[in-house]
């Protein structure tokens, strides 16, 4: 921003050739910086011989790289969500963690809620429904909040009897999601446990609607 990071002054060797460099710190401003490099004179006389622009930007963490390991956690996780019975999804357990040190690495601090994600969902996979209600109660309240956050969220709620939040997620999920069975699923057991039976009746038909196949 128009003051002098550096400045030094060399002297080349017979091949008139050297390479300089300069790592900012970390409280360095971004944007575009200028370096120039000029010949000394007598009485340190000044002639201009080259000049370049470099780029600093702020660390952006390997998108595709957090996209991708976000990926095999969440296929692992929907395994848990429809494994048959506890042993099998005590198995799946240890691959999510695994699935979530994956992501550790690769993830920037820019992915903070990504990682928390993740973590509650384990917590959910060890049967701690309060700490997975709570660490994804921020997410979920965000507009682009996913499905399989939600049902989790809906689900732990559900676990805990606490079905005044339950069914704030609930409605919220279903609105949102209208067409997504297992959020439908979900929400109709809301309010099923909650005594809401005219609701329970409007999504049933919907869910019924959506997976006829399914119907007894």
């Amino acid at each position: 921003r128009g003051s002098v990071v550096k400045r030094e002054r060399v002297s080349l060797d017979a091949t008139g050739f050297d390479a300089f460099s300069h790592t900012p710190s970390d409280s360095a401003p971004s944007g575009t910086w200028q370096a120039t490099l000029y010949l000394i004179g007598e009485d340190d006389s000044r002639t201009m011989i080259g000049s370049t622009t470099v780029q600093i930007r702020e660390f952006m963490p390997d998108t595709l790289r957090v996209r991708a390991a976000q990926g095999v956690f969440d296929a692992r996780f929907i395994g848990l969500l429809e494994a048959k019975d506890q042993a099998s999804r005590d198995a799946i357990v240890p691959s999510l963690d695994e699935a979530l040190q994956a992501m550790r690495r690769v993830s920037g601090a820019g992915n903070d809620q990504s990682i928390a994600r993740c973590e509650a969902l384990v917590q959910f996979a060890r049967g701690q429904y309060g700490p997975a209600l709570r660490g994804l109660e921020r997410i979920v309240a965000a507009p682009d909040a996913d499905t399989l956050s939600m049902i989790v969220a809906i689900e732990s709620a559900v676990r805990r009897e606490e079905f005044g939040v339950a069914q704030q997620l609930a409605t919220r999920a279903a609105a949102r999601f209208p067409q997504n069975p297992r959020v439908v699923e979900g929400a109709l057991r809301v309010s099923q446990s909650t005594g809401r039976r005219d609701e329970a009746l409007g999504l049933a038909e919907r869910l019924l609607s959506i997976e006829p196949d399914n119907a007894l």
